[in-house]
């Protein structure tokens, strides 16, 4: 399944990518997840960063058929790593679990608008069901997508 969803910002390309960089900023959108619990690893590194956040959810709320895969909860993992400014390399997944999204993030301002976009493809390997949780996982995905971006418009003093 192809995922792609787009972040708007009324601010500056690098305003954008210094709060993508500030661990205290990813510690908000983590908090805003309605997670159990979550981590979150931000690391510089000679070509960029590296970001990590896990976040476990309660599986109450989901469908039968997905919370019988996982149990109670489920954690993601996603992973981001950023070479250039411009774009980062994304890769989301269940750990233990045959669901997987690789893909891109990628940052370009126009007018004093940046845009984030996210894309990549979703794959559950599971017979049957699995495009019904590729389907359950993209849901998940663009709603924290959209947490993100409600709190990145606040972050950034958006009115």
């Amino acid at each position: 399944m192809r995922f792609r969803h787009v972040l708007s910002y009324d601010a500056t390309h690098d305003e954008v990518f210094a709060m993508l960089a500030d661990a205290e900023f990813r510690e908000v959108v983590a908090g805003r997840q309605l997670a159990v619990r979550h981590t979150v690893t931000l690391r510089d590194t000679a070509a960029g960063m590296d970001v990590v956040v896990d976040l476990v959810r309660s599986t109450d709320g989901l469908p039968s058929f997905a919370a019988a895969m996982v149990g109670s909860e489920i954690t993601t993992r996603q992973h981001e790593v950023w070479r250039t400014r411009d774009r980062a390399s994304l890769e989301l997944f269940v750990p233990g679990k045959p669901a997987r999204m690789e893909g891109s993030i990628s940052l370009a301002e126009s007018d004093g608008v940046t845009t984030q976009t996210v894309s990549g493809d979703l794959k559950v390997a599971i017979p049957f069901i699995g495009g019904k949780v590729e389907g359950l996982i993209a849901d998940l995905f663009r709603m924290a997508l959209e947490v993100e971006e409600e709190a990145g418009r606040e972050w950034l003093g958006e009115p």
